[in-house]
């Protein structure tokens, strides 16, 4: 008897672990579902805010002018796609390309109609004009990328005095040097 009342006092205590241990699991396993469930709706209420700020740009880029931080923070994003701007044209160049002024892709200099969307790709010359007309009210600031992409573009000597002069004869491995001026 000592031995069948030794072995229910064991299955009881085993029978209340494991219950208290399924108890904790459901409840971790509770608790995650719920950190789920504010998680999606953090992420949920970001994307929110972000849809507030482009309507708001969206309405900007229309011509409404907006007062205080909403005004200053949307000139502020005006001016950094400028700078986006200036910088694609500047990649472009360095690859011997240019940037389409209505679709934004990369063609080749010499192209006379975008591979990408079809227009009529002006030479340089004409690409500040085209732009202008495109953007007229969507983008009035944009003009100012191409009077400064002159300033950008740069000849192929020109590129390596620059690189030559970043650098001291000491921080330039010489096989990268012989590279250079090969």
């Amino acid at each position: 008897m000592e031995r069948k009342s030794l072995f229910d006092g064991l299955s009881e205590t085993l029978n209340k672990t494991a219950k208290v241990l399924s108890d904790r699991a459901s409840s971790v396993y509770e608790s995650s579902k719920i950190r789920s469930k504010i998680n999606s709706e953090e992420k949920a209420i970001e994307k929110m805010k972000g849809d507030i700020g482009t309507l708001i740009y969206s309405r900007y880029e229309e011509g409404e002018q907006f007062e205080g931080e909403v005004g200053r923070l949307s000139e502020e994003i005006r001016e950094r796609y400028i700078r986006i701007r200036l910088l694609e044209q500047e990649n472009a160049s360095v690859h011997g390309k240019k940037i389409c002024p209505y679709c934004k892709k990369e063609v080749p200099l010499d192209a006379v109609f975008c591979p990408s969307c079809g227009k009529e790709c002006p030479p340089r010359e004409e690409e500040k004009e085209v732009f202008e007309q495109e953007n007229a009210q969507a983008e009035p600031y944009e003009d100012e990328v191409f009077m400064k992409q002159e300033e950008v573009e740069v000849t192929g000597e020109e590129m390596a005095e620059v690189a030559e002069s970043a650098f001291d004869d000491e921080t330039v491995p010489k096989a990268a040097e012989d590279e250079f001026e090969a």
